[in-house]
């Protein structure tokens, strides 16, 4: 036998309950009642909220797409741009332009001439700021600045990747509580779509079994046939 099986995507469960209002106002309009009344507001109410909601987790989504794919490029310079000037700032310590206790303003071991790997969003966060914050105190020291790149530079790519990061994470956020939304109602949408294909179904029980099937697949009952199964019946 056919066996019933729930829309399993939020787009399915829209489409369903959509599909039983739209023929629930038109039985209403020749006086039919396949879907009970009590059934027909609940639709009514759920609907939209869910609608809405589905909305606005795949607006959030698409807009953390976008501000990912910029978050990425601002990202590759601002890594480029620090790695380039603690390259720069070690490669003069070599050549005995600097001296190798200066790397302590950095962070970095003075008896070691090994940089730090920037990979992650985190290891530019921690080094663009000590980057920008240890040059700023060799300065202060009365030491030459660094060149090619200046700290200035690498402090323009180092805030644009930053600002792109924050608003990144915190459309990250949204979209998370979207989604934690979405999924609240599916288990109200899911038994009310049930509650609704049990109350169609019972309306044309009296109807041979094919016929029944497919007067509720009007209603948006949908039935699955197992393998072998449908060009038997």
């Amino acid at each position: 036998m056919p066996y019933r099986r729930l829309p399993n995507t939020d787009k399915a469960r829209i489409r369903s309950m959509r599909l039983a209002l739209e023929r629930a106002e038109m039985d209403s309009e020749v006086g039919l009642s396949v879907v009970p009344f009590d059934l027909q507001y609940k639709l009514k109410m759920l609907l939209p909220e869910f609608e809405q909601a589905v909305d606005l987790y795949t607006m959030s989504f698409k807009r953390q797409v976008e501000a990912g794919k910029e978050m990425k490029e601002d990202m590759h310079l601002a890594r480029l741009y620090i790695s380039h000037f603690l390259q720069v700032f070690n490669m003069a310590i070599q050549r005995g332009e600097l001296k190798a206790q200066e790397r302590e303003f950095f962070g970095l071991d003075p008896d070691s001439q090994t940089l730090p790997k920037i990979q992650t969003e985190k290891d530019i966060l921690l080094w663009g700021k000590r980057v920008i914050e240890g040059e700023q105190k060799r300065l202060a020291h009365g030491l030459n600045p660094i060149s090619n790149p200046k700290v200035s530079i690498v402090k323009i790519y180092f805030d644009r990747f930053e600002e792109s990061y924050r608003y990144y994470k915190k459309l990250q956020e949204v979209t998370q509580a979207n989604l934690k939304n979405v999924a609240r109602l599916r288990p109200k949408v899911d038994q009310l779509i049930q509650n609704l294909w049990n109350a169609v179904e019972k309306s044309f029980d009296s109807l041979p079994p094919q016929a029944k099937r497919e007067k509720s697949s009007e209603y948006g009952v949908v039935y699955f046939f197992r393998k072998g199964e449908k060009e038997s019946n």
